[in-house]
Formats: C-alpha cells, structure tokens, sequence
C-alpha cells in the first residue's frame, strides 16, 4: 500500500513516496588490509633499528648503516602515499562519481 498525498520535510514540499536524500554508494575499505599494511611496515622499521645496530657493532662504521636507514626512509616515504591503502575497487566507484559529488566530499 502506497501513501497518497503531500508533506513538509525541512522547509519544503514532498511528495508521498519521494526520497528526501541521495544514498551515497557503498564505499568499502578492507580494515585488514590496512592492519596488514600497518603490520609490514612496522616490522620492516624495525627490521632496519636491528640491521643498523648490527652493523653499528660488528664496525662497519657509520657510513653503512647512515646510508641503509636513508635508504629505509625513502622507501618508507615512498609507498606511505594516500593511494597505497586504497582498493582498486573504491578507486573506481570514486571516479564513477559525478564531479561535482566528489568536490562535496573532497
């Protein structure tokens, strides 16, 4: 049974059975995912403190381990870029939006 007839909904006229908002679409991110990611990336600084220390030590000088934990934080730098734990998925419903949507929720 459909309800006939009219209403006001925040100031202005509706009619029975019009949607009064737009549902956006289903934008999903995988929070494993990014626990994993998370995960990698701290066992892999950690990894680098380790190697640093070692090599510190065992009298590699200070050139080695400078230049390993440089090379460490460019890599870190790198790939700890916004798109990095963004599906593909929602890469797509994101550029299927209108643009004048994504400006809104940019």
């Amino acid at each position: 049974m459909e309800g006939k007839g009219y209403g006001v909904v925040a100031g202005r006229s509706v009619k029975a059975g019009e949607k009064l908002y737009e549902e956006p679409p289903a934008l999903v991110v995988n929070s494993e995912d990014s626990m994993q990611v998370q995960l990698f990336q701290t066992v892999a600084a950690a990894m680098f403190v380790v190697v640093n220390i070692v090599l510190a030590i065992s009298g590699a000088g200070l050139a080695v381990p400078i230049l390993l934990g440089a090379g460490g934080v460019y890599l870190w730098l790198r790939n700890s870029g916004d798109d990095l734990l963004v599906p593909d998925e929602l890469k797509e419903q994101w550029e299927a939006l209108p643009t004048e949507k994504r400006e809104a929720l940019a």
